[in-house]
């Protein structure tokens, strides 16, 4: 497995320790920009090598994978390995879809660009907004197959089915994904968190100022998960018998002027770095 994150630590990458012997994190970026796409190439080559019979590839929900079929193409030429390019998934939310949709041009090419697209959190919309992301959905790509869920609950027999029943040839764009646009990340360590009120309180100060915020938190003796999806902030406890790396993720909105505007908050138990 491939998992890519734009922050510098890897929070999905964290829960996988130990359940994989053939996991490579690539951080701090996409995959599909220059910035790393060398090393994703280097990495699906050596992944090649485990001679595993699928390779998942876990990108960050902000890539572009416009390029992938250049990637590819690049590969073929780096490798003596054979290899068969399933195809992409993309998973929609069902709660925030219509909105991220018109705010991100990267949700668009992602759909674009994908065989599969899966609607989860159907439990939380009705049917009217049910409709009109299946509608947006294919107004954008004609061709994708809509799968709807809860918790992201989708077989693997089943994905790899619909993937392999349509063709996974897309036009080849350049990618949104550049070091110039690259969205900025923060790091932070939490310290004294007495309970969850606690995080929750400077949770919500800095979220107008985020994109996104996930990872780990010790509130006492019990490891917790925190994480922000627009407006929302789950914090629930995290049930790992061992992490070896411990680290919390902020993506800012708007930039060094989202920064600043953090900067001037005064923030207890917090403590935030480039």
């Amino acid at each position: 497995m491939l998992i890519n994150d734009f922050g510098k630590v890897n929070i999905d990458a964290v829960e996988f320790e130990g359940k994989s012997n053939s996991l490579v994190e690539l951080t701090n970026g996409s995959i599909f920009c220059s910035c790393l796409k060398d090393d994703f190439i280097t990495s699906l080559a050596l992944l090649l090598d485990y001679e595993k019979d699928i390779i998942l590839i876990e990108g960050s929900g902000l890539s572009d994978p416009s390029n992938m079929q250049d990637v590819l193409k690049v590969l073929a030429n780096t490798t003596e390995k054979s290899f068969r390019f399933l195809g992409s998934v993309c998973i929609l939310d069902g709660q925030y879809f219509l909105k991220e949709v018109q705010a991100m041009e990267s949700v668009v090419r992602q759909i674009s660009h994908s065989q599969l697209a899966v609607l989860n959190k159907t439990d939380l919309i009705d049917e009217d907004t049910r409709v009109e992301i299946r509608e947006k959905t294919r107004s954008i790509n004609s061709e994708i197959a809509i799968v709807e869920t809860t918790h992201g609950s989708v077989s693997p027999a089943d994905v790899i089915r619909i993937l392999g029943a349509t063709l996974n040839a897309s036009e080849t764009l350049e990618s949104l994904n550049t070091p110039e646009n690259r969205p900025l990340t923060l790091t932070a360590n939490f310290h004294d968190i007495q309970d969850k009120s606690d995080l929750l309180a400077i949770l919500k100060k800095i979220l107008p100022h985020t994109e996104r915020m996930k990872g780990f938190v010790w509130i006492g003796s019990q490891l917790y998960k925190a994480e922000s999806v627009q407006d929302t902030i789950e914090i629930q406890p995290a049930n790992m018998r061992t992490l070896k790396n411990i680290g919390f993720v902020i993506i800012l909105k708007n930039g060094m002027a989202s920064l600043r505007e953090i900067q001037k908050m005064e923030l207890e138990r917090i403590r935030i770095q480039l």
